[in-house]
C-alpha cells in the first residue's frame, strides 16, 4: 500500500472513531478503554512506526506522530469517564470536548503528511 492509500484509509478510519465511541457511550457496543489507547495498532499507527519513518524528519511526521498519540489517549480517556459511570460527561468529551478537538487536528495532519509524501 502506497503512502497516500494508508494516509487516506487512516483519515477514514479515525473519522469513524468518533461513531464507534458514542455507539459505546450509548450501550450499543463494548469495548475496554486500552483497546483504543495503543497508538500503534490501527493503519496509521503502523505506517508512523513503520514504513512512514522514512518522514521522520519532516514536520508534517512529527506533528501527525504527536497529534495521532494523543488523538488515541483522548478515546482512552473518554472510554475510562463511560466507564466509571459518567456517560454524559463522556459524550460530551467526544462531541465537543478534548477528543472532538484531536479528532479535528488528526484530520487535518493526516491531510497535511499525505501533501508531503505525494
Amino acid at each position: 500500500m502506497t503512502p497516500e492509500e494508508v494516509l487516506d484509509k487512516g483519515f477514514i478510519a479515525h473519522a469513524n472513531v468518533k461513531n464507534r465511541l458514542k455507539k459505546i457511550i450509548s450501550g450499543k457496543e463494548q469495548a475496554e478503554p486500552e483497546s483504543v489507547r495503543a497508538d500503534n495498532k490501527c493503519i496509521v499507527g503502523e505506517w508512523i512506526y513503520g514504513p512512514g519513518q522514512t518522514h521522520s524528519s519532516s514536520e508534517e511526521y512529527k506533528l501527525l506522530k504527536d497529534i495521532h498519540a494523543k488523538f488515541h489517549e483522548e478515546a482512552y480517556q473518554a472510554l475510562m469517564l463511560h466507564q466509571n459511570g459518567k456517560v454524559s460527561e463522556a459524550m460530551h468529551y467526544v462531541n465537543s470536548g478534548p477528543f472532538e478537538q484531536k479528532s479535528k487536528e488528526i484530520k487535518t495532519a493526516l491531510h497535511n503528511m499525505k501533501k508531503a509524501v505525494m
